[in-house]
């Protein structure tokens, strides 16, 4: 498949996504197809056939900004810090949707944010927060570069530790 460079794509407003979700008006499956387009576009059919459209890279950069420092508002209590943080590795996974073998770099992307967040934590989350951070975890392993048994038995241990907190 094509890969083209759109000057004028729109990228998703995730904050606005995070907030939606935190309102319960978007799913967060829902949030995280918006949240993927960042990094990975979309495909579209074009006058050359269907095609993987993606965005200029100041772009993606300045929606992940606007992402980070929306999670940065908010302490760890709140739903809203959560969301985002589900939405930030969301769109790191999207690096994968590029090329199957980009996979491992959007996982290593996702598993940066995802870490952090379990150092600071140890994995906890207010009740508000679990259905995101239950959705992060279950999207890194769903990846497709998520293959080494370690990495596998980690993430579910973090999925354990998070559901417990409902």
């Amino acid at each position: 498949m094509d890969l083209l460079l759109d000057p004028g794509f729109l990228y998703p407003d995730l904050v606005a996504a995070a907030e939606a979700m935190v309102a319960g008006i978007l799913s967060p499956k829902d949030g995280c197809v918006q949240a993927r387009k960042v990094l990975g576009g979309e495909i579209r059919d074009t006058s050359i056939g269907r095609a993987r459209i993606i965005g200029p890279e100041a772009g993606a950069l300045r929606v992940l900004a606007e992402l980070q420092a929306y999670a940065n508002a908010h302490d760890q209590r709140a739903a809203g810090r959560w969301a985002a943080f589900a939405l930030m590795v969301e769109a790191q996974l999207g690096c994968g949707d590029l090329d199957p073998e980009a996979a491992p770099l959007g996982l290593a992307g996702a598993l940066k944010p995802f870490d952090a967040c379990v150092r600071a934590t140890g994995a906890q989350c207010p009740p508000g927060g679990v259905k995101f951070a239950l959705q992060a975890v279950d999207s890194l392993l769903d990846s497709s570069a998520c293959t080494d048994p370690a990495l596998r038995a980690r993430l579910n241990l973090a999925r354990t530790r998070f559901a417990a907190c409902a």
